[in-house]
C-alpha cells in the first residue's frame, strides 16, 4: 500500500512542516508496512529545501505587483511554474499511489492563486491516474478569488473521495459555502496532526527550565505584508503591525522580569523583518541576556526546539500556538484572522486571544502573565490529544478501505 501526502512539507513555513511531519508519523504508526511518501505541493525535496529563486522571485512578484500587471503577467507566470516544474514532480511521487492525501495545513487558502493552482494540478495528476483522493484536517480561507474557486472546484467537484475533514468548525461552515453547489461530501472536523508535536519530537528538557531565575517568553515575529494578506477581520482595519509594535512589547514583558527569546516561523521574509526589528544596539541595551534572538532555523525541528524551551508563547500564527499546546506551554493569540481565534475557541482559552482591533501592548504582556498563571487543564488536554489520535484512527481506516477496494474514480482500475 502507497499513500502520498500533498502538503508543504519542505516550505519555508516550518509550521507547516511540523504539521506534515506529525501527519506521515500518525500515519506510520497506524499503517504498518504501507510506504509513505510526502509530495510537496512546491515542488521542493527534501535536498533542496528551500524555496529555489525562481519560485522566490516569482511569488514576490505575485504579491507586489499591481492588480493588472499581475493579471496580465503574473498568473500567467505562475501558471507557467505549475506546468513545467510542480506537476512534473507530482507525476513522479503519485505513480504507483493506492491513495492521495491532502493535508494537513491551510492549503484551502487563496493567496495570489498560489495554493488553488497547486491544489488543482495535484489533483488532476490524481485524476488521470486514477488514484483515490482524501482530505485531511485543512484550513480553509474565508474568501476565494473567482478562478481560485474555480480551481478548487476543478480539483475535488464530483469527485468520490475516501474521506474529507476539515480542521475546525470555521473552516467547515466555509466548505459548505464555497462547495455549496458541488456534489461533495460534507467534511467531518478532525484536529490537526501539529499537535502531537511532543510525541514525534519527544519532550521539553526539565532541568533548563529548573536552573530559570525567571520565565521565558517566546515571541514568534511576523513580516506586516503576510499578516495583511492574512487578515480577514471585514470592516475592521488591518492592525499595522510595525517594528515599534514588537520592540515596544519586548520592553514592556522585559518590565515583568521575564526573558524574551524572538523567533519567526522560518520565512525568509519574516527572518528579514525580524533583523530589522532587532537590531543588535536594540538587543544590547537589556543587560543580562534578558532578549535574546533565536537563530533561523532549517527544519521543522527548529521551530520546535525553540518552542519547547520557553515557558509562555505570544504569536500571530495558528501553528505556533497548536505546538505551544502541545507541550502544554501558556500561550498568547495576537488574531489577524478568524482561524486563530478559532483555535482559542476549540482549546477553551478565548481569554488569551487578542482580536485585530485589540493590539495593545500593555494589554498583551499583562495577558502573558495571567496565561503563565493559567496552566492548560489537563483533562481538557487529554480529551483533546485523544480525538486527533482518534481522527487518525478514522483516517487510516478509511485508507485502507479504498486500498483493499481496488476501486479507482471513473471506472479505472
Amino acid at each position: 500500500m502507497k499513500v502520498v501526502l500533498l502538503n508543504d512539507r519542505y516550505g519555508a513555513n516550518l509550521g507547516a512542516g511540523v504539521t506534515a511531519e506529525c501527519l506521515e508519523s500518525g500515519l506510520r504508526d497506524r499503517l504498518a508496512g504501507a510506504e509513505i511518501e510526502n509530495c510537496d505541493l512546491g515542488g521542493r525535496s527534501k535536498a533542496a529545501a528551500a524555496d529555489g529563486f525562481p519560485r522566490a522571485l516569482a511569488i514576490a512578484f505575485l504579491r507586489s505587483a499591481p492588480t493588472a500587471l499581475k493579471k496580465r503577467v503574473a498568473d500567467p507566470l505562475l501558471a507557467a511554474m505549475v506546468r513545467h516544474r510542480y506537476s512534473p514532480h507530482y507525476n513522479e511521487t503519485i505513480n504507483g499511489a493506492d491513495v492521495v492525501v491532502f493535508g494537513s495545513g491551510d492549503i484551502l487558502t487563496d493567496d495570489q492563486l498560489d495554493s488553488p493552482m497547486r491544489v488543482a494540478a495535484a489533483a488532476g495528476v490524481a485524476r488521470e491516474r486514477g488514484t483515490p483522493m482524501a482530505i485531511h484536517a485543512v484550513g480553509v480561507g474565508r474568501e476565494w478569488t473567482p478562478k481560485g474557486e474555480a480551481l478548487f472546484k476543478e480539483a475535488f467537484a464530483g469527485a468520490d473521495l475516501a474521506w474529507t475533514s476539515v480542521a475546525d468548525p470555521l473552516s467547515q461552515a466555509r466548505w459548505k459555502r464555497h462547495f455549496a453547489r458541488c456534489d461533495l461530501a460534507e467534511p467531518i472536523v478532525a484536529f490537526d496532526p501539529g499537535f502531537l508535536a511532543e510525541k514525534f519530537y519527544g519532550p521539553q528538557d526539565g532541568k533548563d527550565r529548573v536552573r530559570r531565575n525567571r520565565p521565558k517568553i517566546g515571541l514568534c515575529v511576523s513580516n506586516p505584508a503576510f499578516l495583511r494578506r492574512q487578515f480577514d477581520g471585514g470592516e475592521i482595519e488591518a492592525p499595522e503591525m510595525t517594528e515599534a509594535f514588537y520592540q515596544s512589547l519586548v520592553e514592556e514583558l522585559a518590565k515583568q522580569e521575564v526573558e524574551v527569546t524572538v523567533f519567526t516561523n522560518g520565512s525568509p521574509d519574516d527572518n528579514a523583518f525580524l533583523k530589522s526589528c532587532f537590531p543588535a544596539k536594540f538587543v544590547d541595551q537589556f543587560d543580562d541576556g534578558r532578549i535574546a534572538i533565536a537563530p533561523s532555523g532549517g527544519a521543522p525541528c527548529d521551530l520546535v526546539s525553540i518552542i519547547k524551551d520557553c515557558d509562555g508563547v505570544v504569536s500571530h500564527q495558528t501553528p505556533i500556538s497548536i505546538i505551544a499546546y502541545s507541550y502544554r506551554i501558556p500561550h498568547v493569540g495576537l488574531a489577524v484572522n478568524s482561524r486563530l481565534r478559532e483555535f482559542f475557541k476549540l482549546t477553551d482559552r478565548l481569554e488569551f486571544v487578542f482580536g485585530p482591533d485589540q493590539f495593545d501592548v500593555q494589554a498583551v504582556a499583562s495577558r502573558v502573565q495571567k496565561a503563565l498563571e493559567t496552566p492548560i487543564h489537563p483533562d481538557a488536554y487529554a480529551a483533546l490529544m485523544k480525538k486527533v489520535g482518534r481522527d487518525l484512527d478514522d483516517l487510516a481506516n478509511a485508507l485502507r478501505r479504498v486500498a483493499r477496494s481496488g476501486i479507482r474514480p471513473n471506472g479505472a482500475f
